[in-house]
């Protein structure tokens, strides 16, 4: 992911500080408000994605990275490939 897709702007910051520097609400922010795009790959950004209300996946990771960066957490991104048949087996287990 590019470094300023997830760039700390004065929106974000504003965000951040409105939901209390509460991780919790951060994600439930992207989680709620945010809507899903079918896209790949970073298209709008964290603040592009906050500004149009939607974005793909990389985007609302973008977003809430910015936000739990923006109330002192240290965040990194990383990008690994997931075995769905394995994952899905796992879950029907428990």
């Amino acid at each position: 992911m590019a470094t300023n897709a997830a760039e700390v702007t004065a929106e974000i910051l504003a965000l951040a500080r409105a939901l209390g520097h509460d991780p919790k609400r951060c994600y439930e922010y992207v989680r709620n408000r945010i809507a899903w795009t079918p896209t790949y790959g970073v298209i709008n950004g964290a603040t592009g994605c906050l500004m149009a209300g939607k974005g793909n996946d990389w985007d609302q990771s973008a977003l809430l990275g910015a936000l739990l960066r923006a109330s002192g957490y240290s965040v990194r991104f990383v990008k690994a490939i997931v075995a769905y048949e394995k994952a899905m087996e796992g879950l029907a287990a428990k």
